[in-house]
């Protein structure tokens, strides 16, 4: 601008014909072709912006799996004040997950890699630092919460599996069969299942074939057996994981096992073996490796094999009230 300013106050300024100055033209020259090149530099950043806009949108599924991961990882501090994890800590997975992942030329197979490297690795993260009772339930939850972000489940069919017929009253639904084999808490599941499209005749079908639905209700395991009534091939692994959850509580554990398995995985329902080793590749000087012991459970051997193999001098101290330094 102040050369603009400078260039305006020399063709003010000048007397005579502007032609007759030979400088003044060649610098009204210069500031053309400066022009110009700034219009083209303009209309690239604008062309580049366009570009890293929409690279951007392309990876926003990543984005979108990581805000899942960590949110529900918050989420469990609700079922235990212990369970923390910090931003820095998750940000060091998803930036791990985005090196370390898969590479492809063709960017949904690059995107694909780096959500399922991203999803395992958190997951194994997160279900190394918690208690046994509830290493299913963070799964459950994660393998819930990806298939309503994917719409492979809604949300009132979410809510029919968290809370079942909780919420209602006996006295304002349908009247149950005049039998004992089915629990006031079982019917009233089965009025709120009934809620689902296609369960929409399950309380009549019931009532109609009885003794098949009892026969399946009383088996050792419903869950493998045959549905009554068209059931068993209509249903999807999620909605057949309804039915047993309103049917048989006690059955639904192993009813979800099948359903983590076919939404994300047989690794994902496997046990996570606690390798000292990579846990000694995740730490550094500034973040340590902390064990929580309970009853039967002593790491100090496998502490000692992983010191032994990696050659560092391994010196043990108890600080229990009472004890004396190695």
């Amino acid at each position: 601008s102040s050369g603009y300013q400078q260039q305006s106050r020399q063709i003010d300024q000048y007397p005579g014909p502007l032609v007759d100055d030979e400088s003044l033209i060649e610098v009204l020259g210069v500031t053309k072709i400066t022009s110009e090149e700034v219009k083209h530099k303009l209309v690239t950043a604008a062309e580049t912006e366009v570009k890293i806009n929409s690279a951007r949108e392309e990876f926003r599924p990543v984005a979108t799996r990581g805000s899942i991961l960590y949110f529900l990882i918050v989420e469990m501090s609700y079922v235990n004040a212990m369970y923390q994890t910090s931003i820095r800590q998750f940000l060091a997975l998803f930036d791990d997950s985005m090196e370390k992942s898969d590479k492809s030329p063709i960017t949904s197979k690059r995107i694909s890699n780096i959500i399922d490297y991203l999803t395992y690795e958190v997951w194994k993260y997160q279900v190394r630092g918690l208690y046994e009772e509830h290493k299913f339930l963070y799964t459950l939850l994660l393998t819930l919460k990806i298939c309503l972000q994917s719409n492979r489940i809604k949300p009132n069919e979410f809510m029919t599996f968290i809370k079942g017929g909780a919420a209602l009253d006996l006295k304002a639904v349908a009247p149950k069969p005049k039998n004992n084999w089915i629990s006031d808490m079982t019917w009233l599941n089965l009025v709120e299942l009934s809620k689902i499209p296609q369960f929409s005749e399950i309380l009549s079908q019931v009532s109609r074939n009885e003794k098949a639905w009892r026969q399946w209700y009383d088996s050792d395991a419903p869950e493998e057996g045959n549905i009554p009534d068209g059931y068993q091939n209509s249903l999807d692994i999620f909605k057949r994981t309804l039915l047993v959850r309103s049917w048989c509580p006690d059955r639904t554990l192993a009813q979800a096992r099948k359903f983590v398995v076919d939404a994300l995985g047989q690794r994902f329902a496997d046990g996570v073996i606690l390798d000292f080793h990579s846990m000694w590749g995740e730490s550094d000087t500034d973040t340590p490796l902390i064990c929580f012991l309970s009853m039967g459970s002593d790491p100090t051997a496998q502490i000692d094999t992983l010191a032994k193999k990696l050659k560092v001098d391994c010196k043990p101290v108890s600080m229990g009230q009472g004890q004396e330094i190695h």
